[in-house]
């Protein structure tokens, strides 16, 4: 038996990849990612900053947001940026090409243009990043 004992950090993190986290919701995708991803988190109330540094200590984290929202618990951010819904969009798109990843889990709806906003996220990643947004791929989900 291995007399080296695990950080607790590491087991609690074993124990949700394997027991609570579902194959396609947020901390999967988090998981997936590479050590020192770049995320840009697009409507990231709701203690997200905690929760993805949380998961991924070690990531250069920007949540963006049209207010904030539900910041309970520490806001580890590296950057974070609160904006108006009327430039939510033109916010955005000052990052082209500048991430790793693109999440967003809650934020589509409440945007004045949605178009635009999911323009400047697709931008927003780098060639061979990744964009997942929980919450359009709820939309669709529900409208099959």
């Amino acid at each position: 038996m291995n007399s080296k004992k695990r950080p607790l950090w590491v087991s609690i993190k074993r124990f949700i990849r394997q027991n609570i986290a579902k194959p396609h919701d947020k901390i999967s995708f988090l998981y997936q990612l590479k050590s020192g991803a770049e995320i840009l988190d697009v409507g990231c109330g709701n203690n997200s900053p905690f929760l993805v540094k949380t998961i991924l200590p070690d990531c250069v984290y920007t949540g963006i947001d049209i207010g904030d929202y539900n910041q309970t618990r520490p806001n580890l951010a590296d950057h974070y940026i609160v904006t108006g819904p009327e430039d939510f969009a033109g916010q955005i798109s000052r990052f082209k090409d500048c991430f790793d990843a693109v999440i967003s889990t809650h934020n589509i709806e409440h945007c004045y243009e949605r178009e635009k906003t999911v323009a400047a996220m697709l931008d927003a990643v780098r060639p061979g990043g990744q964009l997942d947004d929980f919450s359009l791929r709820a939309e669709c989900q529900l409208s099959q």
